[in-house]
């Protein structure tokens, strides 16, 4: 259909030349809380947010800053806090307005047109997304039986096309997660010409001993092509702050950062 079309979007005036694949991207809808009385605590296990709250010494923190919202962001001062706690450089950490953005900058950076990212599904829909918007494949992969990773057949659908692997550990919506010998075996199969991005939001509920921590294991160990998504968001209970982080080899932050808007 023509660029020009203006039925691709209600309302659209004649003329206007937008990109046909836009009307065709689902708009992303939260987990509601309508209908729920004013003053009731909600648990909303649609989006994991953290039920307690912030904690005081966060709340603290934001109090603090606060006189300084007339200020531009910087985040230098996270990303030598993220680095320092994990042991590695500043320039392999890159903050976002939550991981999903950091998703939105590797898709951008990597993502040409009809390249392939290849992930589980059912797992988190923006992998889906924000390959739509860069007009490249998403290569959805079905989870096995049980819910968990078919890693086999995650390794079968990587063609010359692939771009990016997506690994969501522990996955979003399934709970289900990949092990430390399992995850190894999977990322030393992977061709050269691959990245494989460990998203790890929900981290912080996995106790299991050979759960991976895919930060100490990959990116802090030198592996050059394993990034790792990590946010503030779940168990940190600060879903509305929007601070989400990428851990990778510095060149891919180095791409991360270029694609990003400013600040």
């Amino acid at each position: 259909m023509s660029t020009t079309d203006p039925n691709r979007l209600p309302g659209a005036p004649a003329g206007v030349r937008l990109r046909p694949f836009v009307s065709e991207l689902a708009v992303y809808a939260p987990g509601a809380s309508s209908g729920v009385p004013e003053g009731v605590p909600v648990v909303k296990l649609s989006s994991n947010e953290g039920a307690e709250g912030p904690t005081p010494a966060a709340l603290a923190a934001i109090a603090a800053e606060a006189p300084e919202l007339n200020r531009y962001p910087d985040s230098g001062a996270l990303h030598r806090a993220l680095a320092d706690a994990h042991g590695l450089e500043p320039n392999m950490v890159a903050a976002s307005p939550g991981a999903d953005m950091s998703i939105a900058y590797l898709a951008a950076a990597f993502l040409e047109p009809s390249d392939d990212v290849v992930f589980a599904w059912p797992a988190f829909v923006t992998y889906a997304l924000t390959a739509q918007k860069q007009q490249a494949n998403a290569i959805k992969v079905p989870l096995t039986a049980d819910d968990t990773h078919d890693l086999d057949a995650l390794l079968a659908a990587i063609t010359l096309k692939t771009s990016l692997v997506y690994i969501c550990n522990p996955n979003n919506p399934t709970g289900t997660y990949v092990s430390r010998a399992a995850l190894r075996a999977f990322v030393d199969a992977l061709p050269e010409h691959v990245v494989c991005v460990v998203d790890e939001a929900y981290s912080g509920y996995v106790l299991e001993d050979d759960y991976p921590n895919a930060i100490e294991e990959y990116v802090k160990a030198g592996h050059p092509r394993v990034a790792v998504l990590r946010s503030f968001s779940k168990i940190y209970g600060l879903a509305g702050l929007r601070v989400g982080w990428l851990a990778a080899p510095a060149w891919i932050i180095d791409a991360s950062i270029r694609v990003r808007g400013p600040f």
